[in-house]
């Protein structure tokens, strides 16, 4: 909402918004910036005052509204004239009957080209934007202006703190008025819809954390120990036929699922890297390929290859894994076992000795 106002000893008048009015409306703060623009800005969005601004008194309030446009209308019409009325007492009361004006006129009163000059009350220019008006050094002014600011601290205070204790009702003033109280009812609202929504999203959070838990459990079962006869990482052929020949029971599959998926891990890759690394050596791995081209074992058929894909879904980081990732994964840790574990370093040596002897 903003008020005309009129500013005590000759000051001027201007437009405020009501954030700018104390609770008792006998003063106002006034910012203290260097042009036109950002004071209408501020007045528009309703800035609250700082510290920065300036304090003047009040010795009248000509009219409010909602509109700013009906604000600047009456801005100009109370330049001209003193007896403008509000919205609300347009509708409470009656206007008062405003006797004739004098007019003064020139010494020859028959003449057609005579004039009537009227005599009009003008208020003088309200505060100018780039003006820091300074606050009067005696005491009772100075004692003025600190009860104004400590006023608003209390209230401030009141209700940051009714907020932190979940307490929405309105903090209590120790002279409380009603205008004072309705200009800060929406506090109350807001922080009633904050208190709602921050219920909703911790019942939203529970909710996920229950779904969460239900999809991806993170119970283990008791018997997730693997035969004495059977260790892994696999060794020779012999190994990869016993593991086979334990994973043709379901109840089997579904141990071996659950171990390898407790190596943990976030993105596919290192996941199934790190499956693999607990089911083949690299001196095994050198046999296998995906198809088995090249007369080595195809990788396609095996049941650990399966129960892998399905490990890698039990984790809730990689539960929609695609089928093409992780075969594009186990083909590329296939393809470079020659690398690892110093083959690429001794090829290298082997490559430089081969030719030193040639040389």
């Amino acid at each position: 909402m903003f008020n005309v106002v009129e500013f005590e000893n000759n000051d001027g008048i201007g437009i405020v918004h009501k954030e700018w009015l104390t609770p008792r409306k006998k003063h106002c703060f006034w910012p203290p910036f260097k042009f036109s623009y950002q004071y209408n800005k501020t007045l528009i969005d309703g800035d609250m005052p700082d510290d920065t601004w300036t304090v003047y008194t009040i010795s009248r309030i000509f009219y409010n509204t909602d509109d700013i446009i009906r604000a600047r209308e009456k801005l100009k019409e109370a330049e001209n004239n003193s007896d403008v009325l509000s919205e609300t007492e347009i509708l409470t009361k009656k206007r008062k009957k405003i006797s004739s004006r004098k007019l003064i006129y020139s010494s020859d009163e028959s003449g057609p080209e005579n004039t009537p000059i009227q005599k009009r009350r003008l208020y003088p220019k309200p505060p100018s934007v780039s003006e820091t008006k300074k606050v009067p050094n005696n005491s009772s002014d100075c004692s003025r202006l600190s009860d104004i600011v400590e006023e608003r601290e209390v209230y401030n205070n009141s209700i940051e703190q009714n907020i932190i204790n979940d307490q929405l009702v309105p903090p209590q003033i120790t002279t409380p008025s009603t205008s004072s109280i309705r200009e800060f009812n929406g506090f109350d609202i807001i922080a009633k819809h904050l208190a709602r929504l921050e219920k909703r999203i911790d019942d939203i959070q529970s909710t996920l954390t229950d779904i969460s838990n239900k999809l991806f459990p993170q119970t283990v079962p008791d018997s997730v120990n693997l035969p004495d006869d059977l260790k892994l990482p696999c060794q020779s052929q012999e190994d990869i036929a016993k593991l086979e020949q334990w994973l043709a029971i379901p109840e089997n599959e579904a141990v071996l699922k659950t171990r390898l998926s407790l190596v943990g891990g976030k993105k596919v890759q290192n996941i199934v890297r790190r499956i693999l690394e607990k089911l083949f050596t690299n001196q095994l791995a050198v046999n296998y390929n995906w198809t088995g081209k090249n007369n080595k074992n195809p990788l396609k058929d095996l049941r650990c290859v399966k129960v892998l894909c399905g490990a890698v879904r039990q984790n809730k980081y990689t539960a929609y894994a695609k089928d093409d990732e992780i075969r594009d994964t186990i083909t590329s840790w296939f393809r470079y076992t020659k690398d690892r574990d110093g083959g690429r370093e001794a090829r290298r040596k082997s490559e430089e000795v081969k030719k030193t002897q040639v040389v």
